[in-house]
């Protein structure tokens, strides 16, 4: 197959573009040149941007386009208008996080999402996307190419974790445990927590266009219930060097700490941190230990270490 890729150069993108490399398909990356392309041997660079300069996507055809890169529904509808005509299915990489809140633990695709008419219209392509607009700013990406290409996908991933990650959270965990002696752990245990490793993620992804796949579907690894301390305890297991302890504390004690707990929901145990991911399973996804994702992001942790 023909691929294109909006944004193929960062962590999940990167991913997907590796994975559709090592399956044979033909791949095109449209991106702006400014992240380093590496271990992308065979793909083909369109530089751009996605709402300043398109020309390099004028010509071309493709059996699917992978938007990794859609945060605003104007994006969306421009990449749709750039390429009309010239393309089968339209991939979109959306979030869990387009879920209303509230919903019950276990939800699958069907969930209710977040209000997003509560956006200001006339702001949406400058407003600072952040916890408050990040979800309700993709479900206005998957209502614009629900509204105008019927053939898509759309993957409403978990936390998404392993080498390569350029936040600060789950690396942040394993850099911790694997440094050894106390290390705070914020309760409840219990509370819920899902992922999913990048290079699973793009795995179940591209197969899924490969099995002409349609529809949304939430991606996890884990299946519920699965909580913070089944996590920790798993990195811990794979990093920690000996005599390393978890000190667990209370939310309140957790919040009167002053310390930052990457991926803790401040003791809450929220139905988007346990949502039903079967139909994706049932398209390929599995997921690989996370212990070795633990020792996979502490080795690119260090040899990032060594090359600065």
């Amino acid at each position: 197959m023909n691929l294109l890729f909006i944004g193929g150069t960062r962590f999940v993108g990167d991913a997907m573009a590796r994975e559709a490399i090592a399956r044979g398909h033909s791949v095109d990356i449209f991106h702006r040149g400014t992240t380093p392309a590496k271990n992308l041997e065979g793909a083909m660079h369109l530089h751009g941007d996605r709402v300043k300069d398109l020309s390099a996507l004028a010509t071309g055809r493709w059996d699917a386009v992978v938007d990794c890169c859609g945060y605003r529904p104007h994006e969306v509808s421009l990449m749709l208008d750039a390429l009309a005509g010239r393309f089968a299915k339209y991939v979109f990489i959306s979030s869990v996080s387009v879920y209303a809140d509230g919903i019950a633990h276990n939800s699958d695709e069907t969930a209710a999402r977040a209000d997003a008419s509560t956006l200001d219209s006339d702001a949406l392509e400058t407003m600072p996307i952040d916890a408050a607009s990040y979800g309700r700013l993709k479900v206005l990406c998957e209502d614009m190419l629900f509204t105008r290409h019927a053939d898509n996908l759309v993957i409403r991933p978990t936390y998404v974790i392993g080498p390569h990650d350029y936040t600060p959270r789950f690396p942040e965990w394993v850099r911790r445990i694997a440094a050894g002696g106390e290390v705070l752990a914020p309760g409840p245990r219990h509370a819920a927590i899902q992922y999913v490793d990048a290079r699973d993620l793009a795995a179940f992804t591209i197969g899924a266009i490969e099995q002409d796949a349609r529809g949304p579907f939430n991606a996890a690894s884990p299946r519920g219930p699965f909580g913070f301390g089944d996590m920790l305890d798993a990195i811990a297991e794979a990093v920690a060097p000996p005599r390393t302890t978890l000190k667990w504390l209370t939310p309140d004690e957790a919040k009167a700490s002053g310390n930052s707990y990457p991926l803790w929901h401040e003791g809450g145990d929220y139905g988007v941190a346990a949502i039903n991911s079967d139909a994706a399973h049932g398209y390929g996804l599995t997921g690989r230990p996370l212990g070795a994702t633990a020792r996979d992001v502490l080795a690119w942790l260090r040899a990032s270490e060594v090359q600065r």
